[in-house]
């Protein structure tokens, strides 16, 4: 037998649907074989010892907004650097960024520009979610020719910030029967816009961080939730919320998927490990947030819709952000119109170890599950991505599951000036991320190329469209 490209020996393969101890083969940047330990192996010019170590699939980032990163770093190149080499860092491999559309232009130009844009600057590979800013009728009939050129999900909005007219139930009911016959996810933020602003009317200093989460509350999300998911029941169309932080409004995607509705909830780390009392401290400017933190009793219905398969995709949400910028825009802005990121995307694999697998007790393939299986599945790249499996891209971690280290924001990659962990003690850490075969990242330094991220047409599974089943309760 030739020569392999990579032997990966003594690691603990990891993925969503078991764990077993087995050495892995790479050639030509797919997974070549998964041999047991004692079996014979061909020579290979490279081998990684795994020995003591998980070896997962590339992590899968399904929700960022990274190219927002231009206003801090200078320009999109930049951007597109550093934010794809700390997601490397910490072991993801494929993101997913949210691309605003423009009034008045055709949304297919839109993101042909985007996809040339990030060729050549990207380190890991990635697509799009195109972001509508209305639903008229020549918005709506561009849909389709997206979806065939690789872009079949797209995100609209209840609350409608940022110049993108607020969705409305017509509207909804227009986008889902056209995603059920067509393949088409929509993503919807939902938070009610009509609700928030009589409370921002009502509320005495409204405008003061601590009372964000009072102007912006978590009845008004799942309002929002309610409405989408009835229409969802109407039309059968598929339906995936983004940034979910509320349990009521779990409970309502909760009841629509075990009836066998394609309902899907996203959430995010800043929801599950804080909760709306930080706005009141002094770290509060740092966690502002669209839409912002919530209760501490959401905060634990959310780990429960991890452990009970209800939520099947953890994202960051993440546009990176400066501290001095925020506080800079409170100054001239009410509390709730100020945004931006929040830094965690180098953090996320390592954030959601320690809280769904030390300190909850769930199993480890249910954290890959998560991740990486459940947004490869979702959106349209598995098994290309989100498993190990012969035939699949090599997009591979070596995962460290005895590491403990305090998060310090100078010894991270993505060049902000804080992130919302600091001080923390997480358990796990990334010790090798390879893309395709390729190592990017190993002890601690970037050693790969820069630019070798390729941009991921996709293509929904029929399954994914039209009922949640062969996505519920992992075993």
């Amino acid at each position: 037998m030739n020569d392999v490209d990579t032997l990966i020996s003594g690691g603990e393969v990891i993925t969503a649907f078991g764990r077993k101890r087995l050495d892995v083969l790479v050639q030509d940047e797919k997974i070549a074989a998964l041999l047991e330990p004692d079996a014979a192996k061909p020579p290979a010019k490279r081998t990684l010892n795994a020995r003591g170590l998980y070896v997962l699939p590339g992590m899968i980032d399904p929700h960022t907004h990274i190219g927002g990163g231009a206003k801090v770093f200078g320009s999109l190149e930049e951007a597109m650097r550093r934010c794809t080499q700390a997601l490397a860092f910490g072991g993801t491999t494929t993101v997913m960024e949210m691309i605003g559309g423009e009034k008045g232009k055709s949304l297919s130009p839109i993101l042909a520009e985007a996809v040339k844009e990030r060729e050549g600057a990207m380190a890991i590979d990635f697509s799009f979610h195109p972001s509508l800013r209305s639903v008229e009728e020549e918005t709506v009939s561009e849909l389709e020719g997206c979806a065939a050129e690789g872009f079949p999900s797209f995100h609209a909005s209840f609350e409608g910030s940022r110049g993108k007219e607020p969705l409305n139930e017509g509207g909804l009911y227009r986008l889902l029967s056209m995603g059920r016959e067509r393949g088409i996810m929509t993503i919807i933020h939902a938070e009610d816009s009509r609700i928030n602003e009589v409370l921002i009317r009502q509320i005495p200093d409204s405008g003061r961080i601590e009372n964000i989460s009072r102007c912006r509350p978590w009845f008004s999300e799942t309002a929002a939730v309610q409405r989408a998911v009835f229409i969802a029941r109407l039309t059968g169309g598929p339906l995936y919320f983004e940034h979910l932080g509320a349990g009521p409004s779990l409970e309502i995607v909760r009841a629509a998927r075990r009836e066998g509705f394609p309902v899907y909830a996203e959430t995010c780390p800043h929801y599950l490990c804080f909760s709306e009392e930080s706005y009141r401290k002094p770290e509060g400017i740092g966690l502002l947030k669209s839409p912002p933190l919530r209760r501490k009793e959401d905060s634990e219905a959310l780990w429960e819709g991890l452990s009970d398969g209800t939520i099947p995709s953890v994202a960051t949400d993440e546009s990176v952000a400066l501290v001095a910028e925020k506080r800079r825009r409170l100054e001239e802005n009410p509390a709730y119109r100020v945004s931006g990121g929040l830094n965690q995307i180098e953090l996320r694999l390592a954030v959601m170890h320690t809280g769904m697998v030390l300190k909850r007790k769930m199993p480890v393939e249910r954290l890959v599950y998560c991740l990486s299986t459940g947004p490869a599945r979702l959106f349209g790249i598995y098994p290309r991505k989100g498993t190990i499996e012969v035939g699949s891209d090599a997009d591979l971690v070596l995962f460290d599951p005895n590491a403990t280290w305090r998060v310090r924001n100078e010894d991270l990659h993505q060049g902000t000036d804080y992130n919302i962990f600091e001080g923390w003690e997480l358990h796990g850490k990334t010790r090798v991320t390879m893309l395709r075969g390729n190592v990017l990242v190993e002890d601690g330094k970037f050693v790969g190329p820069e630019r070798t991220g390729r941009w991921l047409p996709r293509q929904f599974d029929r399954a994914v469209i039209e009922a949640t089943n062969t996505l519920s309760t992992l075993p």
